[in-house]
């Protein structure tokens, strides 16, 4: 169901965080963080289009908030 797929070391893919900005592994609610989880679901596009988990690795990008459904 969520778009973002991530590759581990040895190639295997994983579920990549919700938030449609970041480029973390998800945790088991779906998301890296509690500020994704709850930008994430907000409706608001502008929100969305940065991501604010704050993690040293992410590689987050900003998104185009016209591709965000």
């Amino acid at each position: 169901m969520n778009p973002n797929r991530i590759k581990d070391e040895e190639g295997a893919a994983e579920e990549g965080c919700g938030h449609p900005a970041c480029s973390c592994a998800a945790g088991p609610s779906g998301y890296c963080s509690a500020a994704c989880e709850a930008q994430g679901d907000a409706g608001l596009e502008e929100e969305r289009a940065t991501c604010p988990c704050g993690h040293v690795d992410c590689e987050a990008d900003v998104v185009d908030v016209s591709d965000i459904a």
